[in-house]
């Protein structure tokens, strides 16, 4: 569960996961605020190797190897010692030869990164992102963490850390930068079931209106460019009749030559994040992933938290920002952020205006079905049983093939068949021996034709109800 490493990379105690010395271990990690710690409490007999600043390797969640170095022991009088650590790969990297003043210009990720791990004891791992040739440049001292941090934001990359163990070593440190693409893989967070705590509050103290846009500081002898941006929808939303909440903005720039055009979009763009109210959700989930193994969770990843009975009824989307993981218990506790907010109306319309067209075709092949079988049957046995002529006289103008029953006499039938002036009698049992067709037959033809007829109909409906329940918003079967 920890191991412990001395500065010559040496591992020289190991803790199991069963050793009653550890009653607290837990793993901490935030990519929002690119924090990350593993803290926990160990009987005092046992810190021989940890009260020097050595490194602590565990493995997280993922079962990935994580490298920490101690940064503060406390001890009681109890008998325990608790002991803090924090990522090995902030002070690697932070503690490197600074970078002057500078740029890395048309370089690929991997250029770039490999750029800033020399000489830091970290390398490029090979799962990292192609984002295209980018160039990023600085104009004061920085330390080698901060330009990674400038990479993330040039190329917009997340970055991870971790290490590759070998037989009592450390193998390779290395650093992934990839795009933060939060993906849905069907984790829904619900009340009743892993929802055990939600509280959503709406903030509208820092609301503004319009915003007095300040440039750069320009070459010298130049005036300062300003311009002003306004919503005035938002201004009638929140504001008092022409008084706008004012605020002032400067972008994080140093482009001296910033044109009045460039300072409007990003005033424009900028107006618009504080243009409404900020809303904040707290929301506590119990981990269900030992249980339920389908109910993977990562960090990065995005859920649905959905809440019935909160008032409205509540359909959140988040990221997965930050979790807890206690290498004791294996349980962990997920925070979530960038949230976005939907009405259950706009939810449930896509899947109302399918049911409601499902519904109005049943009702259509439903209603139908008799007026058409009976249809279809009067127009099929008028036609079959015109082939054959009952009549006591010949009848009149008759053609070579053509047949007539002959009911002079009353109790036999004659059936005849004309053939170059004459008719000739033809015996037969029943009227499929001279090509007639049944009024059985007929009515039995035409409900085959009426199945067929329906069983596609069925297979368009199947084909309407699969792809609302396949939608990726649908991951229950309560419509």
């Amino acid at each position: 569960m920890i191991h412990v490493m001395n500065f010559k990379g040496e591992i020289v105690d190991f803790i199991s996961q069963s050793d009653s010395a550890v009653i607290q271990a837990v793993h901490k990690h935030d990519i929002n605020e690119r924090m990350e710690t593993f803290d926990f409490t160990i009987l005092s007999e046992r810190t021989t190797h940890m009260q020097e600043r050595n490194r602590i390797i565990i493995q997280d969640k993922d079962k990935q190897y994580r490298e920490f170095i101690i940064d503060r022991i406390s001890a009681d009088i109890d008998g325990y010692t608790e002991v803090e650590t924090v990522a090995s790969y902030l002070e690697d990297i932070t503690k490197a030869r600074p970078y002057a003043p500078g740029k890395l210009e048309k370089m690929t990720t991997k250029q770039a990164l490999s750029d800033v791990l020399k000489d830091t004891g970290w390398e490029v791992s090979d799962a990292t992102e192609y984002g295209g040739l980018r160039t990023t440049s600085w104009t004061s001292y920085q330390t080698r963490y901060d330009v990674l941090l400038q990479l993330c934001t040039t190329y917009d990359m997340m970055a991870d850390f971790y290490i590759e163990v070998g037989s009592n070593r450390v193998d390779k440190r290395l650093v992934v930068l990839r795009k933060r693409n939060p993906l849905f893989k069907g984790k829904e967070i619900t009340y009743g079931k892993d929802l055990t705590g939600l509280k959503r509050t709406v903030d509208f103290s820092e609301i503004k209106t319009a915003l007095l846009c300040v440039g750069p500081e320009p070459e010298e002898g130049k005036k300062r460019l300003e311009l002003v941006v306004k919503d005035d929808e938002a201004q009638a939303k929140y504001g008092l009749p022409g008084r706008y909440n004012w605020a002032v903005y400067e972008p994080e720039s140093s482009e001296q030559n910033m044109t009045e055009s460039r300072l409007r979009t990003l005033g424009t763009t900028e107006l618009n994040k504080r243009k409404s109210e900020v809303i904040n959700y707290e929301v506590t989930a119990i981990d269900i992933e030992k249980e339920y193994k389908h109910e993977i969770v990562n960090l990065g990843d995005k859920v649905r938290i959905k809440d019935r009975e909160f008032t409205p009824p509540l359909y959140v989307e988040a990221e997965v920002i930050s979790e807890e993981y206690d290498l004791l218990s294996e349980d962990t506790t997920y925070n979530f952020g960038e949230y976005k907010e939907f009405k259950e109306s706009d939810l449930r319309s896509p899947f109302d205006r399918k049911l409601d067209a499902i519904r109005q075709k049943l009702n259509d092949n439903f209603s139908n079905i008799n007026t058409i079988v009976k249809e279809s049957l009067e127009g099929e046995l008028q036609y079959f049983e015109r082939k054959i002529l009952k009549a006591n006289t010949p009848p009149e103008n008759p053609v070579n093939d053509l047949l007539w029953l002959d009911t002079s006499n009353p109790k036999v039938a004659v059936l005849r068949r004309y053939w170059n002036g004459e008719w000739i009698k033809s015996s037969a049992e029943n009227a499929e021996d001279v090509g007639a067709v049944t009024r059985e037959q007929a009515l039995y033809s035409e409900l085959s034709n009426t199945f067929v007829n329906l069983t596609i109909q069925h297979s368009r409906l199947m084909h309407d109800a699969s792809e609302a329940l396949e939608s990726e918003y649908l991951v229950d079967t309560d419509i």
